[in-house]
């Protein structure tokens, strides 16, 4: 009974839902049309899809019943409605996310970048397509892993990122590594990788996600760039120019190698930072911001002027300025780019030439006067002594005797002062040996005792390997004892002064930084005082006559002068390094001779005076001189032809070739035919005729005129005494008899 009352109930139940399914059949249906009209045809469709079944169920409604007809219609619509607008909207979100897919895989393929995710608890590492296209591999046939992929990676680059994840997981901190890959063909790429840890509310970490970019061409051009301008910056360290970039406010932001060694600067942090006006001479700096301010306003400026290195060394440069844009913008400040260069050497070389001029220049003068000069003297001096002779051969007058011999002082002192200005102007009579310097200085030695005093002690260091020099010993004594008197007076409360020897070579580069000396083998003499030195000023001046710190009456100003003139007339060089109370030190080169050392030995000449009786053509442009030499040669019993020049002698001689001429004395530098011309005439028409030349000028002046060394010749001034034994010496001279003495006017 039970059974059967539960079966008509169910029998019942199903069979009135069957008829509801029925009767709502055409709703069903066209919830479904809605529905699929808006996941194929989009949310347009949909809502068409429910219009249509809304109108078809107006004008053919189900059977159902009319009273609730209404709201079934309203419930249709409503729900379908809702139904298509969610299906469409589904249907769009989808296809949002596939068009976003899309974008970002060729983002990646553009950009070479692909993302991963490492499940840590699975183990499982996932990559996306582009990490393949990276790798080189292909993603059916390779097993993703994190140890597969360790073992793309470059050997050397390894370590790198285990420490790189190992530190991420630990320290929950993101990365970033770069680092190189090898691929399956052996293609080096390299790789940029970022990741960073995911955790879950427990905080611990359960995965990894990241990206991996290929920046290998990334690479290659950064390897590019930093070639060039390693190249670049090869090129301006190899520059030795100052090279340095000044910011606008005057701050100094780079500099070369060059220029860090021109402020004595080891480093470029010593610098770097600080203004560049503190580099400038205080004297300077004013121009200097002027040039800096016309730069950075748009002007290319060049000036001269003086820096001040770390070390406190100055150096005159010249720099060349030009605007330099740090950036894009136009309206940026401007620095300044400028290249710099060291003119210290140049500018000493300009001063030693300024120098070597101007001492040419009052060579010149001093050498012009003093040969005018001498023939006065030789007419004064000359005259004196025959005043005096013809005086003592008559009844002597002992006060016109006395004033006779002041004049003869008088002149003698002139005759002093004179040969120091031809000593100088390099135009005095020389006669050079080959000597050792050495041997010069220790035989005056004892005369520079004396000269130098007690208080002063001399101290001699002489090389005893010491090479030969050809020089005038007679004039090089003059040198020492002049620059010992210079030290003496230097110090007045004693002191030291030492004589150092030695032979050196010079080389291009020490030549050239003392112009105008040449490369070569020199003997070097060096006298070092201890004295009160002399300013930079004084150097300037200290080899120019008359020039003179002293006291007035205490020097005349010419024994450096005369010091100068030895030394350059014999190929030499002189210079003087001093500083205020450091004392002075005075360096002579002379070029090395090689040949053996002349010993000389000094004898005396016999006082007495002897004449004679032959024929001689004196040849003088200066009236007086001529004068002089004529009275005083008859006087000795000679006989005398005078001539005011060659061409006058030459008619002279030429007036009675029956005569016989012994001797010619001839000035050597004359106006028309010089003196050397007038004997090679003379001697083709006179062969046995003796030749001697006169001059008050230097060695190299006369053997322009075509003198040979050891042609006799007498230098003005000269005494009568002196005339009378020279032209009895060349008289008497026998051929052969002697080297020095070749009288022969053919020689």
């Amino acid at each position: 009974m039970g059974v059967a009352a539960t079966s008509t109930v169910c029998a019942v139940v199903l069979t009135h839902a069957f008829l509801r399914f029925i009767q709502y059949t055409p709703f069903i249906l066209g919830f479904g049309a809605a529905i699929l009209s808006s996941h194929y045809a989009g949310r347009t469709a949909g809502f068409l899809a429910v219009g249509i079944g809304l109108v078809g169920y107006a004008w053919f409604p189900p059977p159902l019943p009319t009273e609730g007809f209404a709201r079934l219609l309203v419930g249709f619509v409503l729900i379908s409605g809702t139904l298509s607008w969610l299906v469409a909207r589904h249907r769009e979100i989808e296809a949002e996310l596939r068009s976003s897919q899309r974008r970002l895989t060729q983002a990646q393929e553009l950009a070479h970048v692909g993302n991963w995710q490492w499940d840590l608890a699975d183990d499982e590492l996932w990559w996306s397509d582009e990490l393949y296209r990276v790798f080189g591999v292909d993603r059916g046939s390779f097993q993703v892993s994190y140890q597969a992929f360790l073992q793309l990676v470059h050997p050397h680059d390894r370590s790198i990122i285990e420490r790189a994840v190992r530190a991420a997981v630990q320290e929950r901190k993101p990365y970033s590594v770069e680092h190189r890959i090898v691929r399956p063909d052996d293609n080096v790429r390299w790789l940029n990788g970022q990741g960073r840890v995911v955790v879950n509310e427990t905080g611990q970490v359960i995965r990894m996600v990241g990206t991996v970019q290929d920046i290998t061409d990334r690479k290659a051009s950064e390897e590019i760039i930093r070639r060039s301008q390693r190249r670049l910056q090869t090129i301006i360290d190899a520059e030795p120019a100052c090279v340095k970039l000044v910011s606008h406010e005057g701050l100094l932001l780079e500099m070369n190698h060059a220029g860090l060694q021109m402020i004595d600067a080891a480093e470029p942090t010593q610098v770097i930072g600080r203004p560049v006006v503190q580099l400038v001479h205080p004297d300077d700096r004013e121009r200097f911001l002027h040039m800096h301010q016309r730069a950075t306003s748009g002007s290319a400026m060049r000036s001269e002027f003086r820096i001040v290195g770390l070390k406190a060394n100055e150096r005159h440069v010249d720099s060349h300025m030009v605007p330099f844009d740090l950036s894009e913008d136009s309206d940026a400040p401007r620095a300044v780019l400028s290249v710099t260069s060291d003119v210290t050497e140049h500018k000493r070389l300009e001063e030693q030439l300024r120098q070597a001029h101007k001492m040419e220049a009052i060579g010149l003068l001093a050498g012009g006067i003093a040969h005018d000069f001498n023939n006065l003297l030789t007419v004064i001096s000359g005259f004196t002594e025959f005043a005096l002779l013809r005086r003592d051969e008559a009844e002597p007058d002992a006060h016109l005797r006395a004033d006779l011999i002041e004049v003869q002082k008088a002149a003698a002192r002139a005759a002093a002062l004179t040969r120091q200005l031809l000593a100088f102007s390099r135009r005095q009579i020389l006669l050079p040996r080959v000597i050792n310097l050495n041997a010069l200085v220790s035989d005056i030695q004892t005369l520079l005792h004396r000269t130098l005093g007690e208080d002063i002690e001399l101290v001699l260091d002489l090389d005893p390997e010491l090479e030969a020099v050809r020089a005038d010993p007679t004039q090089l004594e003059q040198v020492l004892l002049n620059l010992a008197v210079n030290a003496r007076d230097a110090m007045p409360k004693g002191g030291q002064l030492r004589f150092v020897t030695e032979t050196v070579n010079v080389d291009t580069l020490a030549a050239t930084r003392r112009s105008p000396m040449t490369p070569g083998r020199y003997v070097r003499l060096t006298i070092t005082d201890t004295g009160s030195g002399m300013s930079p000023e004084v150097q300037q001046h200290v080899f120019e006559p008359f020039f003179t710190t002293k006291e007035r009456h205490k020097g005349t100003g010419l024994g450096l002068a005369t010091v100068y003139g030895i030394v350059k007339q014999s190929d030499g060089f002189v210079w003087v390094t001093s500083q205020p109370g450091l004392g002075t030190s005075f360096e002579i080169y002379l070029p090395v001779v090689r040949e053996a050392v002349e010993h000389l030995v000094r004898v005396e000449r016999p006082e007495a005076v002897r004449g004679g009786n032959e024929t001689i053509l004196l040849v003088e442009d200066d009236g007086a001189v001529r004068r002089l030499a004529g009275l005083t040669l008859q006087h000795f019993g000679y006989t005398v032809l005078e001539a005011r020049d060659g061409q006058e002698a030459l008619q002279v001689a030429r007036s009675d070739r029956r005569r016989d001429i012994h001797l010619l004395i001839t000035d050597v530098v004359m106006p028309g035919v010089s003196g050397r011309d007038l004997a090679l005439q003379l001697a083709r028409e006179r062969p046995e005729m003796r030749v001697l030349y006169m001059s008050g000028y230097a060695k190299a002046v006369t053997m322009r005129v075509g003198l040979e060394s050891g042609t006799p010749l007498l230098t003005k001034p000269f005494l009568p005494k002196e005339l009378v034994l020279r032209v009895r010496d060349t008289l008497d001279w026998e051929s052969g008899a002697s080297a020095d003495h070749p009288t022969k006017s053919d020689l």
